[in-house]
């Protein structure tokens, strides 16, 4: 009797991007983000002036992600969202990579806007470490571990575009 003997080999091919889960991170980024507003250690006053940390820089940040998200999950353009959250960290100077997010996208390149998006989790990760200084959140969660979820959902929508 002879018996058979069957070899599988492992395919060698890149994984094509998931957008839909690329989208979903990415709104996770944007509500992480829209939270920090509430978060920041102090509430500025209208008397004080925009400052650097005003929460408007983090509410419409969050905003631009979570549209962007949006649209990712249901197959359309992002481009314009990116670049809404981008301008609105520019005061901050967290805008760079989002930027370059943007300009992959625009480029259909998702393996451009991964790398993008990590280099944005890793700005967003040494902002939060400034924020988590100030932090005095005794009873939820500070501005600084907020900011670190963004951060790790970005890392997550890079993961899904790879």
């Amino acid at each position: 009797m002879k018996t058979a003997l069957a070899v599988t080999l492992p395919l060698c091919t890149a994984m094509a991007p998931r957008f839909v889960e690329a989208g979903e991170a990415i709104r996770a980024a944007g509500a992480a983000t829209s939270d920090v507003a509430e978060r920041l250690p102090n509430w500025y006053s209208s008397k004080q002036g925009l400052t650097e940390e005003n929460p408007t820089v983090f509410g419409s940040a969050g905003l631009g992600l979570e549209q962007a998200g949006d649209r990712l999950v249901a197959g359309d353009d992002c481009v314009a969202d990116i670049t809404f959250a981008a301008c609105a960290l520019e005061p901050i100077e967290l805008d760079a990579d989002l930027h370059d997010a943007a300009d992959a996208f625009l480029a259909n390149d998702p393996h451009a806007a991964a790398e993008s998006f990590d280099a944005a989790s890793a700005a967003f990760d040494q902002y939060a470490e400034l924020l988590s200084r100030e932090d005095h959140a005794d009873t939820h969660e500070g501005a600084g571990a907020t900011l670190a979820r963004a951060a790790s959902a970005l890392r997550d929508a890079a993961n899904a575009l790879r």
